[in-house]
């Protein structure tokens, strides 16, 4: 008989998940969609260039537009590895850095996460109160 963890050995899926599109007007007005993915190497190389462990969740929290936009820059490498931080930069305003473009950066690594996020906020947790304060960007 196989032991339980050697079956599940058996059947190994990737978990990345899907790329996001993320669609930029360049000056000339031609629009050009760039496909985004956090993958094991974007998470790694975010985390040589932030020097946070962004393996680990808690790592998140307190990250800042600064670091933010570095994993963003690292989210482009899989498919666009031609894209440097500076362009990764240009292509956002400041507004969306520390919410939209935080949050599927966060949704990218950690899938499942803005449901937990939402059920917190709205006090469904299981218990009928709040849970803990969420890890945010900054």
């Amino acid at each position: 008989m196989t032991p339980p963890v050697l079956a599940r050995i058996e059947r190994l899926k990737s978990a990345v998940a899907e790329p996001v599109p993320f669609e930029v007007t360049l000056p000339s007005g031609e629009v050009k969609t760039y496909k985004l993915i956090l993958d094991y190497n974007a998470i790694h190389k975010a985390s040589e260039a932030t020097g946070r462990k962004l393996f680990d969740r808690t790592a998140w929290q307190d990250l800042g537009p600064e670091n933010i936009t570095t994993v963003f820059w690292a989210s482009f490498d899989h498919y666009h590895p031609e894209v440097t931080l500076a362009e990764a930069r240009s292509f956002l305003g400041p507004a969306q850095i520390e919410t939209e473009v935080y949050w599927m950066l966060v949704e990218n690594c950690f899938p499942g996460t803005i449901e937990m996020v939402n059920k917190q906020l709205a006090g469904k947790n299981g218990t009928g109160e709040t849970g803990p304060n969420l890890p945010g960007p900054s």
